[in-house]
């Protein structure tokens, strides 16, 4: 018989999966899906509003980062309204942004509280991260079965909604992976797909310290992540790779896992030999698979990431004039119909030219700060930091990022501190629970709801 709590497990991971990666159905309007979506998650947040407002009133001493927060946000959503305005050019895309993603940040809290009420409130966080890269897996492996199985991904492209000019991508040969169950999957899934690596890489060491041995499933997930970057963009599986040098040198010099970092190591040769062997289906898929290795193959050739990509990226890179990097001139997407204003998608650029360097300092204090209380708690929790602070910065220099991290750290930031026990009782608990025992960690959960009847 399958216990209740796994049954409640499938079912919110089920959630998470079309939470983290949504998709729309192409014969139903998508505001009308939009709407039913959150519509169903402001009911469950009307009956049960209990639930939620602990994730907020248990921050204790870290409460102070989560105003901090709330008022730059403000700030910055304020600003990205206002701006178009005050300087006359109407361009509210900016401000639709950050709206959508302000949505999607409405819909992960809701998300942790159910995680905190129907699975579980002990390791919070590392709850979500496991959610997270358990939906990033089935992503790329979704992606794969589309891509080996061309009448399947014509099919799915019919069913789900998608437009015209990216269906044309897709049908470019470097494009092709480029596909999940959302759609076209380009800059933000291969971002995605090196965070789910980042958050793989931190439950790795972090079971390394518990001494439990490492689940198989977080080197799954992580060897999936890897693949996934390769499939949605080569900027990813550098960045990937990079947190991966880091990590084996942090298992290396301060956990002394020599072994674990030589199995790390060669999984990722197993990756790309996967890769290589994928490739000899079609001469579509070979035709990626040398897009995908061309700043590898440069790098070993040259010592330098030369690609077409980065030519073009270079071209982006210019200093404003002094008053436009001041305050900004009121565009985010071009007026003449070309997308992106003066011809940049960089992301440290184009929240300046929008609104200046000051407001644009704001929006990055937003995920910084947070991240930054994060790693106070333990050394890995600042292994953790410094890793997403320097994806967050490498992926800037190539596009926008930010806004995809801030609704994401904010629930990372609430699932590490809500709900935290008292000093004492939570070491005792803990200590229990590391001894392996299911009826710890009943033990544990029963502790929590008496605390809070006592709260």
């Amino acid at each position: 018989m399958i216990k209740k709590k796994t049954v409640n497990y499938l079912f919110i991971s089920l959630i998470a999966h079309y939470l983290f990666y949504p998709f729309y159905i192409g014969s139903i309007p998508n505001t009308l899906q939009q709407i039913v979506i959150f519509g169903l998650f402001l009911l469950y947040a009307f009956f049960n509003f209990e639930t939620i407002i602990p994730l907020f009133v248990k921050l204790g001493q870290y409460k102070k980062y989560m105003i901090f927060v709330a008022i730059l946000y403000a700030i910055v959503l304020g600003s990205a309204l206002l701006v178009p305005f005050i300087y006359g050019t109407g361009d509210l895309s900016y401000f639709a942004q950050h709206f959508r993603q302000l949505l999607f940040l409405s819909r992960y809290i809701i998300l942790l509280a159910i995680i905190r009420t129907h699975i579980s409130s002990y390791n919070l966080k590392d709850k979500v991260l496991k959610l997270f890269t358990e939906a990033t897996r089935d992503y790329v492996i979704f992606t794969i079965i589309l891509i080996t199985i061309p009448k399947f991904r014509s099919i799915w492209i019919n069913i789900i909604h998608e437009t015209a000019s990216r269906i044309e991508l897709l049908n470019l040969p470097s494009y092709f992976a480029r596909i999940g169950w959302a759609g076209y999957s380009g800059f933000s899934m291969t971002f995605f797909c090196t965070l789910s690596a980042l958050f793989s890489l931190y439950l790795i060491l972090k079971s390394m310290q518990s001494k439990q041995g490492i689940p198989k499933s977080h080197i799954i997930s992580l060897l999936f992540a890897l693949i996934g970057n390769s499939f949605y963009g080569r900027a990813g599986l550098l960045t990937s790779l990079l947190l991966i040098g880091i990590s084996v040198v942090y298992m290396i010099v301060v956990n002394k896992k020599f072994h674990y970092a030589l199995m790390l190591i060669f999984g990722i040769i197993g990756v790309f030999l996967f890769l290589t062997f994928l490739q000899q289906f079609s001469s579509t898929l070979a035709s990626w698979y040398n897009w995908m290795m061309q700043p590898i193959i440069s790098l070993l050739e040259t010592g330098t990431i030369q690609t077409s990509s980065t030519d073009t990226l270079w071209t982006m890179w210019f200093i404003p004039d002094p008053i436009m990097l001041i305050f900004g001139n009121g565009f985010y997407t071009s007026p003449i119909g070309d997308n992106y204003y003066m011809s940049t998608d960089v992301g440290l650029l184009r929240p300046v030219l929008f609104f200046g360097i000051f407001l644009t300092a704001l929006l990055y204090l937003i995920p910084i700060s947070l991240i930054g209380a994060i790693g106070t708690k333990t050394r890995l929790n600042r292994h953790f930091a410094f890793m997403m602070i320097l994806s967050l910065f490498i992926f800037e220099v190539k596009a926008e990022s930010v806004q995809l991290l801030i609704p994401l750290v904010i629930m990372l930031f609430l699932a590490e501190f809500a709900g935290e026990l008292k000093k004492d009782k939570q070491i005792s608990i803990e200590t229990n629970f590391f001894k392996g025992s299911n009826k710890n960690e009943e033990l544990y959960d029963s502790t929590i709801f008496k605390m809070r009847g006592k709260n």
